[in-house]
């Protein structure tokens, strides 16, 4: 499968996001994924001049697409294959634009503010790093950019009820969310406009909500090389089939299941997930690879819900999850989830059963084995005598075999 089709189809799936995207001009130019005129709140961009302007072409300066890519993936030492959206920039900015810059300037604020507050709550106690990194807000239909921290490039300072955002106008050429070096600078998360104002995921209705997840999301990406030398993770490559497929959504539920209960209830719950992971791997050995996929996306999934959530809130949050899964029309698309809400699930009945595992995640880290060793589970139990339909056995196969 075409690498970038994978990245796509990963962050796509993963996050269950309907992208139907809003114009930031008063022209309407046509979108891949849907169209709408104007902001969510009714916002339109007053400058008609301007917005003639994006639509040719020939007005933004020459610059080579590929050699920009490139440099922004060697400044950053990302390999192309494993950000999750590839991203283009223009160094040298447009003419400003003072009307939309200060719309911008006002609509990030309030995120850079509520992100700063985050992070300085946090101050490492979960992963012993600060997610403390840029954050570049951009809009597709202006090219106008606003950033948490100055660039490179000349930008326009602003102090928005005393927190400090600066905008410019540069093209980011990015669909939705990725990382990359901020002006060759450390690496920075770039959201689009649009993105923000549409994003949604399932459990979380509140859009502002979602985008500082996603934000939290990639934050940590940007860490994780450092934190765990791991670099983001191909999709899992050994149960991408019908049979594969109906293990992992029993095992997602065995999880949430376990994470809901309470005392023998609970620990028979994680029991029966294990086993369940066991049978699928004893199937399909090369399903290991969900190992690293689950450590790259998975623990990145663990932190941007506690980021932004309570505990309380992302208990009731993963009661959607398993839904989300029956959605699902093929095989790749269930193992690729798996990763992001498996590793997650995992991370949480670590913390419920008391074991201090952040601290001791790597690249070959396996936090199902992690939970096995921590119940002190030597053995597993046979499928036929694990009760399957507590966990949506018959709903589950009507759905995947019809």
């Amino acid at each position: 499968m075409n690498r970038s089709l994978i990245q796509h189809t990963a962050t796509l799936l993963a996050f269950a996001v309907l992208l139907t995207l809003a114009s930031c001009g008063s022209n309407t130019s046509e979108h891949a994924s849907g169209h709408a005129n104007g902001y969510a709140n009714g916002y339109t961009c007053p400058l008609e001049t301007y917005n003639e302007t994006h639509n040719n072409e020939s007005a933004y300066p020459p610059y080579d697409t590929n050699e920009a890519t490139n440099n922004a993936n060697d400044e950053a030492n990302i390999p192309t294959e494993t950000t999750s959206n590839d991203a283009t920039t223009n160094d040298a900015p447009t003419e400003p634009e003072p009307e939309c810059q200060i719309w911008l300037a006002e609509f990030a604020a309030p995120y850079f503010a509520r992100l700063q507050a985050i992070w300085d709550k946090d101050n490492g106690q979960m992963w012993g790093t600060p997610l403390h990194i840029p954050v570049i807000i951009f809009c597709t239909d202006t090219d106008v950019i606003a950033a948490s921290s100055p660039g490179r490039i000349a930008m326009q300072a602003h102090d928005i009820d005393g927190i400090a955002v600066y905008t410019a106008t540069m093209r980011i050429n990015m669909p939705g969310i990725g990382r990359m070096s901020w002006q060759r600078q450390q690496l920075g998360v770039f959201i689009q406009l649009q993105f923000m104002q549409t994003a949604m995921l399932p459990g979380v209705y509140d859009s502002s909500l979602v985008s500082l997840m996603h934000i939290n999301h990639y934050a940590f990406h940007a860490l994780q090389p450092s934190l765990m030398g791991v670099d983001g993770a191909y999709p899992p490559a050994g149960a991408n089939n019908e049979t594969g497929r109906i293990s992992i959504m029993l095992e997602i539920n065995a999880l949430i299941y376990a994470i809901h209960a309470s005392g023998e209830a609970k620990f028979a719950a994680a029991f029966d997930a294990l086993s369940i992971r066991h049978g699928r791997r004893y199937a399909f050995p090369s399903a290991m690879t969900e190992n690293l996929q689950q450590v790259s996306e998975g623990t990145a999934v663990y932190t941007d819900h506690h980021m932004v959530f309570t505990r309380e809130e992302i208990d009731t949050i993963i009661t959607s999850w398993p839904a989300h899964f029956m959605y699902m029309d093929d095989a790749l698309s269930v193992a690729i989830s798996y990763g992001y809400y498996g590793g997650a699930l995992y991370g949480m009945l670590l913390d419920d059963f008391g074991v201090d595992w952040r601290p001791h995640v790597g690249r070959d880290t396996d936090l199902g084995l992690m939970l096995q060793e921590a119940l002190g589970i030597t053995y597993f139990i046979p499928l036929d005598e694990v009760d399957l339909e507590r966990y949506g056995y018959t709903a589950i196969t009507e759905r995947v075999r019809q």
